[in-house]
């Protein structure tokens, strides 16, 4: 990709799903190295490499995921606590005070969704 990046896998005792934290640098120094269509392509592919179904983009502001991601509008309380998240189009249907994605991975199929 043309920059530093760090790769970070939490997968806890007894647990079904593994956390995977892809860091960047700040967007001020990333946005010189890599053009953003370049980053996005990224989180794709990484997502279809995973077989993600969820993710948020970040600042480091805030750790982990909230218990109610798989309840009802558990993706748009999701997005009050992060910068975007990245959900299946089924976690923004029919769902009250929902966001427009910012744009769709081609690859996995999961919506880009920003504050």
């Amino acid at each position: 990709m043309g920059c530093p990046a760090w790769l970070e896998v939490c997968a806890p005792a007894r647990e079904q799903r593994a956390e995977v934290t892809l860091r960047l640098p700040p967007w001020q120094e990333l946005s010189r190295l890599v053009a953003e269509a370049e980053l996005w392509d990224v989180a794709d592919a990484l997502a279809v490499d995973l077989g993600s179904d969820l993710g948020v983009v970040d600042d480091g502001a805030t750790v982990g995921f909230p218990e109610e991601v798989g309840q009802p509008d558990g993706a748009l309380r999701l997005l009050q606590a992060h910068l975007g998240i990245i959900v299946q189009s089924a976690a923004l249907e029919g769902r009250e005070g929902g966001r427009s994605p910012y744009r769709e991975l081609p690859r996995s199929g999961l919506l880009l969704v920003l504050r």
